[in-house]
């Protein structure tokens, strides 16, 4: 136990110093094994609104919607568009009710689906959900979620139906749910399905090539979880899953090409303890084991599979020295993981950013918007091309 003159803070700053070096003793280990910067950033066409946290889309045509988010204190409830032939965005129709903390998801038919999320200034949970219309650029309002939420997980599965999962149902973030529920594209309607058997915000979900759904990690019962279930779509159950070998939220997971999903920093520790350890969890085994770590610490970051197989872990929330101080910021770090060698190389963005948004374009470029910076929410895009 710390010393009554030894507060918390002191603590989280000898935690944050002892995480920066053991990431330089990391960085000198693979120095040898560095060959050199992967890929290329472009700067692309500024967002009409600053904005981070934002839901964003793929559409049919190609085209990437941003909806709501937070810009400074508030929720937004503009929309735009990101055209890859022009470079350029353009206001949408705006969303009947501003949030932020939604995960958006396209439907079978081309429509996309923005549920829960929170209001105002992102301290309430709100159940309202909206579709958007890529042929008439108007959201329109559907069946509302049976219990409001933000920070939760959201899957389209392979039936069409659309899985929520978790999240904060109270103000402040103050409790989570084990819920989940199931929309029906065709009523519009929304009915609950199997609980969690560990409530939880801030985790992933990933759906598995069985069809299947995994949820892992995120903050529940006042602590960071390992736990892992998967869904079942068949049964409507969840049944849990091997513990990851570390307790991490605010990560990111990647369904890799193979089946097997890769599991990204993230924060894990008491105090905040950011992380760049990987693991990797194979649904035929069952288990999850350790991979090569990231050279950088990292949460609120994006990874995006490409289409030769590799995952594009970028920006997030890093630690660097500040007069001489440990704190935490934006980074402008990218990293690219092989899975045929379980090595990391690193490329840099044109821009520091978190919470931002990573898309996946026809074109195999990686669209990068929004997200927090050194002032705040930016404006600033830019495309990864491998």
């Amino acid at each position: 136990m710390p010393s009554k003159g030894f507060s918390l803070v002191s603590i989280a700053i000898l935690m944050l110093v002892a995480s920066l070096a053991a990431q330089a003793q990391l960085e000198s280990q693979v120095s040898q094994e560095q060959s050199g910067t992967s890929g290329m950033w472009t700067v692309t066409g500024r967002l009409g609104t600053a904005r981070s946290g934002q839901a964003v889309a793929l559409l049919a045509d190609g085209r990437v919607l941003a909806a709501g988010g937070m810009g400074g204190a508030t929720a937004l409830a503009s929309s735009e568009l990101y055209d890859p032939e022009t470079g350029l965005w353009s206001p949408t129709g705006n969303l009947n009710l501003a949030r932020s903390a939604a995960p958006a998801v396209m439907l079978s038919g081309g429509k996309v689906l923005v549920a829960g999320g929170c209001i105002d200034t992102c301290i309430a949970p709100t159940s309202s959900v909206e579709v958007y219309d890529p042929s008439t650029g108007t959201w329109s309002e559907t069946g509302s979620l049976n219990t409001p939420r933000y920070f939760h997980s959201v899957t389209l599965l392979k039936n069409g139906k659309v899985l929520v999962a978790g999240g904060c149902n109270a103000p402040n973030c103050a409790t989570a749910t084990g819920s989940a529920e199931l929309y029906n594209p065709n009523t519009g309607t929304w009915a609950f399905t199997g609980s969690l058997h560990s409530p939880r915000d801030l985790h992933t979900a990933t759906g598995l090539a069985n069809g299947k759904v995994m949820v892992a990690g995120g903050f529940g019962a006042s602590r960071i979880l390992s736990e892992a279930e998967i869904y079942n779509p068949a049964t409507g159950k969840w049944a849990s899953a091997a513990n990851m070998e570390m307790v991490r939220m605010m990560h990111a997971a990647t369904l890799l090409a193979d089946g097997r999903v890769l599991v990204t920093g993230g924060n894990g520790g008491p105090f905040h303890t950011l992380l760049c350890s990987v693991e990797i969890f194979d649904p035929a085994t069952g288990k999850w084991t350790f991979t090569r770590p990231m050279w950088k610490m990292r949460d609120h970051h994006t990874a995006t599979l490409l289409r030769n197989g590799k995952v594009l872990a970028a920006g997030g929330t890093g630690v660097a020295v500040i007069d001489g101080k440990p704190v935490f910021v934006s980074v402008a770090t990218a990293e690219l993981y092989d899975p045929s060698t379980g090595t990391w190389s690193m490329t840099v963005m044109s821009n520091a950013r978190s919470n931002h948004t990573a898309t996946l374009l026809n074109n195999g470029d990686v669209l990068a918007a929004g997200g927090i910076g050194s002032q705040g929410e930016v404006t600033a895009a830019e495309f990864y091309k491998p």
